[in-house]
């Protein structure tokens, strides 16, 4: 939405941000859905190479990746027996990555609190 912070729809260009207007530069049109880990090491390779890849900050200074797959596949949920049991299938992860740049001078906290789906409550506990 037009309510996400201004840097999370901007790119870097000549050392600068530059808000990009298109629909493509928008958090929630921008999330990469990628093939869901058959593994815990499988998982922990993509944790890595997100982690230490460099953000391509002429496109967008962040990056989401969202996978789907049967619950306990990828390892990443350590009570997955247990929810088995209570009837859960599916498991989904997310990986959320921000390059340095994007909190200079703006709360990281304030960027979480615009992507979420509480963002009003938490407006509304911090007045």
């Amino acid at each position: 939405s037009n309510k996400e912070n201004s840097r999370l729809r901007s790119h870097i260009k000549d050392g600068y941000f530059e808000e990009v207007t298109n629909k493509s530069a928008f958090l929630h049109d921008s999330c990469l859905e990628v093939h869901h880990p058959k593994s815990p090491e499988e998982f922990k390779d993509r944790i890595n190479k997100f982690l230490t890849d460099p953000i391509d900050v002429t496109d967008r200074p962040w990056e989401i990746n969202i996978s789907s797959g049967p619950l306990g596949s990828s390892g990443a949920i350590l009570n997955s027996e247990e929810l088995l049991k209570q009837g859960y299938k599916v498991e989904t992860v997310a990986l959320f990555r921000v390059h340095h740049v994007i909190c200079d001078g703006v709360s990281m906290s304030a960027i979480v609190k615009e992507m979420s789906d509480e963002k009003e409550q938490l407006d509304s506990l911090l007045l």
